[in-house]
């Protein structure tokens, strides 16, 4: 049974990031055509931006590994101080902002990852702001003529 929970969630996981790769193709050209008057494109970037920002959470979550001591002396080279992680261990696993510090110098998670994760999701909120938008506009509009 889990397996198949595993499976189901990994196939629709890889629909979305298909129909994600789909859309950043689709989503300049409709761009020049002005179909960011509708619904429709705003979906896509609303999808879109979605993926992207939760996929730039998981990696930048991750990127302590299972061990950090392990991942900070092998794999960056970096004295790990496990004084310093006990008492700031709070910090380091919270859901956001990102922190996976091997020493009071040294982060596991890239700068870039925290901004990145701020700017995406002022664009999943403006974007899903502008699907209700036109949807509740287009509504009101029908409404109004009697159709």
């Amino acid at each position: 049974m889990k397996l198949a929970i595993l499976l189901s969630v990994i196939a629709v996981c890889g629909v979305w990031l298909a129909w994600n790769v789909w859309n950043l193709v689709r989503i300049p050209i409709g761009l020049r055509r002005g179909e960011y008057r509708c619904a429709a494109w705003w979906t896509r970037v609303f999808s879109v931006t979605l993926c992207m920002d939760v996929s730039i959470w998981l990696w930048g979550a991750s990127r302590g590994g299972l061990d950090t001591a392990e991942t900070c002396m092998f794999v960056h080279d970096q004295r790990y101080d496990g004084a310093f992680w006990k008492s700031h261990a709070e910090e380091f696993q919270s859901f956001f902002p990102l922190h996976d510090k091997c020493n009071d110098s040294y982060d596991l998670v890239p700068v870039w990852v925290n901004p990145s994760i701020v700017v995406l999701t002022v664009l999943v909120v403006i974007s899903l702001f502008m699907i209700c938008d036109f949807s509740v506009s287009k509504h009101l509009r029908r409404r109004k003529t009697g159709a």
